[in-house]
């Protein structure tokens, strides 16, 4: 339910590095990551990796971490790894892909059209949002308005659609939103 706080109290009591299920360590470290416990995370994650090197989640949660933590090229080593085990033409691929980009900064007619790609695989409240966020910070009014206009439409009074108010009516912080790394 992405209650991060009471997840913490729970994973604080167990002692998850001596978990035999990578996954269950993924979790903790996805917990870690939310709480901005960035070296409780790393160690955690590091180490389901050792135990699962495939699992392209537990690869996701590695490189969403080093991207919060600064290090972008320790972020791309993982992305390599990434590459070679996910599918080519899946949409969490192209998730991953984005994350980075926007990451490393790229243009956003760049980062628009990666974001096209995942609105037509898959739409999402959050991708539609970041859409529409990318939009208004390349200057597309329209656009980002007609985006909004279909988020809220869409997804009800979900918080995502609550920021696309705010974002259509101009009272949304656009780099402040957008900037997370």
């Amino acid at each position: 339910r992405k209650e991060y706080r009471k997840a913490l109290d729970v994973v604080k009591k167990v002692n998850a590095e001596q978990s035999a299920n990578p996954q269950f360590m993924r979790i903790c470290g996805e917990v870690y990551i939310e709480n901005k416990k960035y070296d409780d995370a790393r160690r955690i994650l590091v180490e389901a990796h050792k135990m699962a090197p495939k699992v392209t989640n537990i690869l996701n949660e590695l490189i969403r971490l080093y991207l919060k933590m600064g290090y972008f090229t320790k972020a791309q080593e993982y992305y390599k790894i990434y590459k070679a085990c996910a599918p080519s033409d899946g949409v969490e691929r192209k998730q991953v892909f984005y994350n980075l980009q926007k990451a490393l900064q790229r243009p956003d007619a760049e980062l628009i059209e990666v974001l096209e790609d995942i609105c037509n695989m898959e739409y999402t409240e959050e991708w539609g949002f970041e859409l529409a966020l990318v939009y208004r910070k390349a200057g597309m009014l329209n656009q980002s308005v007609e985006e909004c206009t279909k988020l809220m439409n869409t997804f009800g009074n979900s918080i995502y659609s609550k920021w696309a108010r705010a974002l259509k009516m101009g009272s949304l912080n656009v780099n402040a939103a957008f900037y997370c790394y």
